[in-house]
């Protein structure tokens, strides 16, 4: 509106007290809206990894049940371990407290390796069937050793590997010279066989205990995102940069905790400027408002006030305002700055300044407009600054304000 009236604007005390509670509370229902959906992703969240773990207790679980795989001490005990893990996994209320659970499972697995390899020994010597005894648990602990090198577990720990390959070897030359120390250094293949597996379950569950804070920090960021997502006013002033921070990639291994702070701040920032930007519109929009009234109750016929640019929630309001005697008044309310006005209809006449240069006045205008002013500062605690134009003669006895908001003791004080 180049070239209109202008005027700044500045709601009283306790009329911005007001406006900034209701922001106050609407920030809080927001916030309870983001809430619920970061709620929403860490359930989602915790249910998809508590079915991963389930899913590797029941491969866990067959190994244990199947038939004549484990001697029976052995079951019992290594059921009773699993029966613990799933209970501890069932009753887990956050990821931190699922992944401590499921970090037992590594050495569940290493131990029923393990048992599986002494199972025909145990049942054999039980039998006294000594013939192939030492023959039997050399197969077996091969197999036992196979079975690990072909798992995480045995990659995790290759120097354990190699020691166990060193003393079954050992072993294995015994029981081919049918040495006297076979039986012996069998058990010491044994025992160096499980060591290898615990110190790899050993391994696997520190990686476990990484890969848990990495996919927690993960969570966090995908429940901040989601509740992003729900908030309102996020979607209505800070949708660019919320699709800015979902296109960006989900950080690396390692890089995850750091990541998470990051999001954080970011999303903390845009709910700030969020909020700041509503407070603004809605000041706007009270603005728009009263002075849509004030005209009506004037005499005028106002149109509803519309935005600028529709679709563009920062744009400014205007509204139109007639007159029986066909006199129009077009005001447009922006965010942040003056109000403008243009006036049709009124008489506008130009002069010379003291200064010599053409000064431009609209009498009949300002006065409509200073009586509107009036009522926006006694019925809606909006003061007005004075009117000012370009062209408008300096030395005119009017105050100019100069800053927006300027907060005034009561709605009386402002525009005189």
């Amino acid at each position: 509106m180049s070239g209109g009236k202008f005027a700044l604007p500045a709601l009283a005390a306790g009329l911005l007290v007001q406006m900034l509670m209701a922001q106050q509370a609407a920030g809080v229902a927001a916030g309870a809206l983001r809430g619920e959906a970061e709620d929403e992703e860490r359930r989602k969240s915790l249910e998809e990894g508590r079915n991963r773990f389930r899913f590797q207790l029941r491969d866990a679980h067959s190994q244990i049940a199947e038939p004549d795989a484990l001697y029976p001490a052995h079951r019992v005990r290594l059921q009773a371990m699993h029966d613990e893990i799933l209970a501890a996994i069932e009753q887990a209320a956050t990821e931190r407290e699922l992944w401590q659970a499921a970090g037992s499972i590594p050495h569940l697995l290493a131990d029923i390796g393990t048992a599986r390899m002494n199972q025909r020994f145990h049942a054999e010597s039980e039998a006294r069937h000594t013939e192939h005894r030492l023959q039997h648990r050399l197969d077996d602990l091969r197999r036992g050793l196979e079975q690990i090198g072909a798992s995480e577990i045995g990659a995790l720990d290759p120097a354990g590997g190699d020691a166990a390959r060193r003393a079954l070897a050992a072993a294995e030359a015994a029981v081919a010279a049918n040495g006297a120390d076979a039986a012996s250094l069998l058990e010491t293949a044994a025992e160096a066989i499980a060591l290898h597996a615990r110190r790899g379950a050993d391994k696997q569950v520190e990686r476990m205990a990484r890969a848990a804070e990495q996919e927690r920090a993960a969570t966090e960021i995908r429940a901040i995102l989601a509740g992003l997502r729900r908030d309102p006013m996020i979607a209505r002033w800070q949708a660019g940069a919320l699709a800015r921070l979902e296109s960006a990639e989900m950080p690396a291994a390692g890089e995850a905790p750091a990541e998470l702070a990051a999001v954080r701040d970011q999303a903390a920032a845009m709910v700030k400027a969020a909020s700041d930007a509503q407070l603004r519109a809605d000041t706007r929009d009270y603005i728009s408002r009263s002075i849509a009234r004030s005209l009506s109750e004037m005499g005028f016929v106002v149109s509803e006030p519309a935005p600028e640019h529709p679709g563009h929630p920062a744009t400014a309001t205007v509204l139109q305002a007639a007159s029986a005697s066909g006199k129009a008044i077009l005001v447009s309310v922006p965010v942040e700055g003056e109000v403008w006005y243009e006036v049709d209809g009124y008489a506008k006449t130009t002069s010379a300044g003291l200064s010599g240069d053409v000064v431009l006045a609209c009498d009949e205008g300002e006065r409509v407009l200073q009586e509107m002013h009036a009522r926006l500062e006694e019925e809606f605690q909006v003061g007005m600054s004075e009117i000012w134009w370009e062209g408008k003669d300096p030395n005119r006895n009017l105050r100019r304000a100069d800053s927006l908001p300027a907060l005034t003791a009561s709605g009386r004080d402002a525009g005189r």
